[in-house]
Order: structure tokens, then sequence, then C-alpha cells
């Protein structure tokens, strides 16, 4: 089971310095635990041995560590970069023939593990587990690789052959492999060497094909062949992808499906002429492609905001002239006419639209469906009266669509301070655009929230003040733990916290720059 520790590194939420950039208790530039005084208490203990093993950058302690018999220490020492080539690999040959699968694991993932013994884990461990890192570890030897593709390996291969850190000489492999499921991975995945696609673009399986057409590295040569593939997905997913030529694109506006004269009106490559004759085409879903296209031209978008064709059969995904609402490269004239048709879809792409007219957007924020005001609360060209306007809006939606909308000025985001809604002030203050002042008690209030996630989040916040970390000090083992790792707890409430049972709390006492050097050794002590 992963420590609290473990867990929060992995997070990110363990701090190693002070991102205030104030001196808060003053710190050596040097590693304290290269220091003999703190390396002679820690190596009496074993999880004082643990800590500085992951800590310290004095290769003679080390040297010293790497002769314990510990795993956790072992693990520790592997994961430190000060750690000597030599000792990790030994580290790492005794982890390889481990009886437990997880630490074999260990040295199957790593990329320090010598190519030797990866060559022998692929060819003697029976692991699912194991054999899928061998298989995607980078210092993997490529003839074992390939080997290793053309072996009964199915179990493993299956997540391989999607997996975009898998080496390209893998794939290559696999993309000859009897399984239509494992190939149409090789095709879908964008580390795929061009060679192989070009083999795989013309597997017998459509489903593979299709995999090759959506594959954003797939060159634009090769989808040239594909545009007249005779499945109409396959088709559909060339005109869909942005690697696509202009020429082929013009090739598949007249095709049969509509789906992929869709694609091709969606296409960013598509050339004005084509976009010009799919806007008369007689499917409402292509005209909407057309619509939507940030390089139709402006001639053609004024003769779609006349469209009134309905979507009943998708209405979520709007009409036509939402399309053009919602379109950047609309004109204000455009956007102002349609901001008139009183039309619920039109009007919440209008209020979402960076290029809508100051006017529309006040005019839209007094709309009665909320979706559309939440829009213009987000919209980052929103005037500032009508900002000023929704940050008291009945729908807290809408209000949080304000404390999040980048612009919003401070004097703004104060207010809020107040709202009733406790996610909302919690934004606010994460978002640390207000005065220290009024930032600290706000975080001194959202202390005392009875929501664990919203605790934790001012545990770990770099503008918590110290009294309000010192309050929190006293909570679960989880707010603890956060503390423990915050550089501006203040000393006597690290201190405090040194007497706790958890190990979690002494990790992050322990990664904390501003642990005093007593309370670290005073602490350790108490581990013997």
């Amino acid at each position: 089971m992963k420590s609290l520790g473990n867990i929060a590194y992995e997070k990110g939420l363990l701090m190693s310095n002070n991102p205030t950039g104030h001196d808060n208790h003053a710190q050596s530039p040097e590693n304290r635990w290269d220091s003999e005084e703190l390396f002679e208490v820690a190596s009496k203990s074993v999880m004082g041995r643990q800590l500085i093993a992951g800590l310290t950058s004095e290769s003679r302690f080390l040297e010293l560590l790497a002769r314990h018999d510990d795993q956790k220490l072992l693990e520790a020492l592997v994961q430190n970069p000060s750690t000597p080539a030599g000792i990790v690999a030994t580290i790492l040959e005794a982890f390889s023939k481990d009886e437990d699968e997880w630490v074999r694991d260990l040295a199957a993932a790593n990329p320090n593990t010598p190519g030797v013994i990866l060559e022998e884990l692929a060819e003697e461990d029976d692991s699912e587990l194991v054999i899928r890192s061998v298989v995607t570890n980078p210092s993997m030897p490529s003839q074992t690789l390939e080997r290793l593709a053309q072996d009964t390996f199915q179990f493993v291969f299956d997540s391989v052959a999607e997996d975009s850190k898998t080496p390209g000489v893998v794939l290559e492999s696999l993309a000859a492999d009897e399984w239509e499921s494992i190939r149409g991975s090789v095709a879908s995945n964008p580390s795929t060497p061009v060679a192989a696609l070009e083999i795989l673009a013309a597997d017998t399986d459509t489903g593979v094909r299709e995999a090759v057409a959506r594959n954003p590295s797939t060159p634009e040569s090769l989808l040239e062949v594909l545009a007249k593939d005779p499945d109409s997905a396959t088709r559909e997913a060339v005109a869909n992808n942005v690697n696509t030529s202009s020429a082929t694109l013009t090739s598949l506006v007249e095709d049969h499906e509509h789906g992929v004269r869709r694609g091709v009106a969606s296409n960013p490559h598509t050339s004005t002429e084509a976009l010009n004759q799919l806007s008369q085409d007689s499917n409402d879903n292509v005209r909407r492609g057309v619509a939507r296209n940030p390089h139709t031209s402006v001639a053609m978008l004024e003769i779609l905001a006349e469209d009134t064709a309905e979507n009943s059969q998708f209405p979520a995904l709007g009409t036509v002239r939402s399309a053009v609402a919602g379109n950047p490269s609309a004109p204000p004239t455009v956007l102002e006419l349609l901001g008139k048709t009183g039309d619920g879809s039109v009007n919440r792409s209008l209020a979402g639209n960076r290029s809508t007219p100051e006017g529309v957007l006040r005019e839209l924020s007094g709309d009665s469906n909320y979706a559309v005001r939440w829009n213009v609360a987000g919209n980052v060209k929103s005037p500032l009266a009508v900002i000023e306007g929704l940050a008291g809006d009945e729908n807290e939606q809408v209000r949080q669509a304000v404390a999040e909308n980048p612009t919003t000025p401070a004097a703004v985001l104060e207010t809020f301070l107040q709202d009733d809604d406790e996610k909302i002030r919690s934004i606010v203050i994460k978002g640390g655009r207000i005065r220290a002042g009024l930032l600290h008690s706000g975080l001194d209030e959202l202390a005392r929230s009875a929501s664990p996630s919203i605790q934790h989040d001012v545990a770990q916040n770099p503008n918590t003040p110290a009294s309000t970390l010192e309050a929190l000090a006293k909570d679960d083992a989880w707010v603890r733990f956060l503390v423990a790792g915050n550089p501006l707890t203040s000393v006597s409430t690290l201190e405090a916290l040194a007497k706790d049972a958890s190990p979690g709390v002494l990790e992050a006492l322990a990664s904390n720059p501003s642990t005093p050097l007593t309370t670290l050794v005073s602490l350790l002590k108490a581990e013997v």
C-alpha cells in the first residue's frame, strides 16, 4: 500500500521550496540531508534510513545505505538521481530476480536497467505486468523486441500496440499480427512509423484502414490513396484528418455519403471553392459544417445566416444559423442580425463567441436561459459592466463562470468572498487575484469548511497564513500531512507535528525545507 507521501509526490502535492519567495525560515543552500549529524541519527532506524536514502546526495552515505536489505530503502535509492549508476544497476538486478512480480516490475520499468537484465526478464518471466513494462522500456534492445513481437505474448501486445511510448520497431512487427484488434491499435497509434502505416492502409479489415485514415501521423500521400477506399467510414476519416490536402478534400466534395461531405465541410484545409459548393448541399449537417468552418468566406456566412433549417433529429448539435453564430470569422453585422432572431441555440453560440459585438453580449446577459448567461459570463470579450452585472446572477453556475473568467477584475472577485456558494469562494481564493489581506481572511474562513477537498486546498495553498495552518494541523491525517509539507507552516506547528504518529506526516516534514534541523534530529531519534 502506498503511503501518504508516495501518493502526494505522484500528485505533486509535496512542496520542496517556498513558492511565495518569502523568507519564511532561513535555509542553507546545501542539502542538509548530506550532513554527518543527520545521517548518524537517521541511519539508526528503519524509517530514518528510508527517508535519507531518497533525500541525500552524498555518495558515501548512499553506498552505506545500499548494504541494507530493506525493500523500501532500495526503492528510494533507485529513484534518487544522486545514487551512483553501479549501485542502481546492482539493486535493479536483484529486483529482477525477486519472487514478487511487483518488485520485478520495478526493474522491468526502470530505464536504467541494463539491456541484458531486460532480455532475461523477457525470456524467463511469465508475468503480464513485467512483460508489458519490459516491452515499453526504452532501454530494451531492438532485436529482442522484434523477436517478442512475433512470439506468443498476445495478452501483452493488445495494450502495447496502442501505447504511444512503444518503440517503432515493435509497432512495425505488430502491424503484421494475425489479430485485427492489434493491427487496428497499431494503425491508430501516432507513433507508428509511416512504413507500417502504408502496409496497414491496404489491410483487408475495414476497421484497420479507417484507423490509419484517422491517425494524425498519416502522411498526405497515404490519405490521398485512402480517399478512394470503398469503405465510407474510411473516406469520412480521411475527410476529417487535418493532414488531408486541399486537392484530396475537393475530390470528396461530391461523395455520396453525407458523413464524408460533412467532414470535408469542417476541415480547415478545404478550399473556398469547395466550401461554396458544400454550402448548397441538400444535407443540413453538411451546411452546418461549412457554417462552422473558420475559413468560410464572409459572403457565404451571410447567406448561411439566413438558413432556417431545424435540426430536429439532433437538437443539441444546433442549427446552421447557430453554427454561423459561433464562428469567430463571422462579421459583426451578421452576428448582430443573428442576435435578433430570438433563437435559443443561436443565442448560446453568440454568447460564447469572442467576435460577438459588445452590444449583443450586453443584450444576451439578460437572457432568461441561464446557459446563455453562463456563456456570456465566461466570454473574455464581455464588457466590464456585463461581468459586474452577472456577478450577482441568481444562478451559481453563471457566477462561477464570472469567477473563473481571467478578465474579471479583482474588485468583482472580492465580492464573491461573501457568496453563499462555498465552491465559488474557493475558486476565487485559489486564483489568488485578490488583495493579500482578503485572501488570508478568506483562506482562514474556508479552513473551517466541512468539505474535505476545500480543506485540502487550503492546507497546501502557498498563501495560507501560518495561524490558519496551525489550526488545520489538528485536523485529520491527510490535512495534517499537507500542513506538514507547506513551507509557510510555522516552526512551532512543525515541531508539534513532529510528535505525530503518522509515517506520512514524517515524510512531509522531512521534505519540507522549513522544518528545522533540530526538529528533524529529534524526530529521527524518536524512531530509533
